[in-house]
């Protein structure tokens, strides 16, 4: 049965949580909830004190706040004793502006700077001091712009990213996990301009991004390699940014246009980037992987593709859908309205296959916090004046 238990000061039931998305492990997550460590003493509101959690080598890693170091590393074991600071990469009150977590080979990549005077830098960790060493600097000293080492992406082995450097802009780059092996893929558009490389999505070996070369936005993919960098289809945009999401090998880009929106394609070659269809209204779709397919909505409706244009369509009885969706199992697990319900949906993607979820007392606004383990998803709901987290394998009585 679905159970609920308030979130306030629930340090251990975060911890716990995402420990067990790490171990694949049944840990007890919502049994009690308790404070972990207080960090930052006198300052009420726990989620500011913990923030981008990622699991890592059996941990959780996370931005922490105190008066002491400011914003840095911390790492946790769902233990008071094993939560700690793991370096204090600015020393003293400023803060490191660590963000952009993202495990490769068996380290933590992450983007920092060492004070306001320093210009951000890509660096790694195994957890200890000792193993949390700079790889790369972006900017010249004293530029503070926090977002010029971002889009961090592990595609296979390796991992992808892009920075921007006074003479080149903003461009694509890889590391090995060495300095000497972070190295720029290459310069899409030459020059001080760059080509602005985003939307990075893995594909097995193959990256997938969008990026400038200097004739307009287009749909690029990498293996790594000068010559294996190759632009797919240029497009352009009516209205807010494109985006681009990958199910297996299988690359799906939302363009807006004026009124609708196209969803497109790509098998990683240009003959075979093509477009599916038109969604409609001017409204901004989101989209979501799942079971070997892709979800669709916003609060117009929701529409699922297989890749083929004969597997791309919409799940007509939808209005609108709340909030994100989740994998669980295979399907879809959202929550949904039509004309007749509102509530907790799951779906494989098939009018037959898509069902309401019947739990007793589930009504009200509800969220999902993104979270699964594989067999059971955890969601946020408003109760009065407090919100509850909640858990559910997808059925009435789970």
């Amino acid at each position: 049965m679905s159970e609920g238990v308030h979130v306030r000061h629930c340090w251990k039931v975060i911890a716990r949580s995402l420990l067990s998305l790490a171990l694949a492990s049944p840990v007890p997550v919502l049994a009690q909830s308790a404070l972990l460590r207080d960090i930052h003493p006198g300052k009420q509101d726990a989620p500011d004190a913990l923030r981008q959690p990622v699991a890592f080598g059996g941990k959780v890693y996370f931005l922490g706040a105190t008066p002491m170091t400011g914003d840095e590393m911390w790492q946790t074991d769902g233990t008071p004793a094993g939560t700690s600071l793991v370096m204090d990469l600015a020393p003293g009150p400023d803060s490191s502006l660590t963000s952009n977590f993202v495990e490769v080979g068996g380290s933590l990549y992450f983007t920092a700077r060492q004070g306001d005077a320093d210009s951000e830098a890509l660096w790694k960790s195994d957890g200890t001091m000792a193993g949390t060493v700079r790889l790369k600097s972006a900017l010249l000293p004293g530029w503070a712009d926090a977002y010029e080492v971002d889009e961090l992406t592990r595609v296979g082995t390796g991992l992808f990213f892009s920075a921007h450097f006074d003479d080149s802009g903003k461009e694509l780059w890889k590391s090995d996990g060495t300095s000497a092996g972070t190295v720029r893929v290459k310069d899409l558009h030459p020059g001080p301009q760059g080509s602005n490389p985003r939307n990075f999505r893995a594909a097995g070996s193959t990256l997938f991004f969008l990026a400038d070369s200097g004739g307009g936005d287009a749909l690029w993919k990498s293996d790594g390699s000068e010559a294996g960098t190759v632009a797919l289809h240029q497009f352009t945009v009516d209205g807010w940014w494109p985006s681009l999401e990958v199910v297996g090998n299988t690359a799906f880009l939302l363009l807006p246009k004026e009124g609708h929106t196209e969803l497109w394609r790509s098998d990683g070659t240009a003959a075979g980037t093509v477009k599916l269809t038109d969604l409609p209204g001017s409204e901004t779709w989101e989209a979501l992987p799942c079971g070997g397919r892709l979800y669709v909505w916003n609060t117009r409706g929701l529409w699922t593709s297989d890749g083929t244009p004969g597997g791309t369509r919409a799940l007509e009885s939808f209005t609108s859908v709340n909030g994100d969706i989740v994998e669980l199992g295979g399907a879809a697990l959202f929550f949904g309205n039509t004309q007749n319900r509102s509530g907790l949906w799951r779906s494989d993607g098939t009018d037959a296959g898509t069902t309401p979820v019947d739990v007793e007392g589930l009504f009200g606004e509800a969220f999902f916090s993104n979270a699964s383990t594989g067999s059971v998803a955890f969601f946020f709901r408003y109760e009065s004046e407090d919100v509850a987290l909640w858990k559910t394998d997808g059925t009435a009585g789970g």
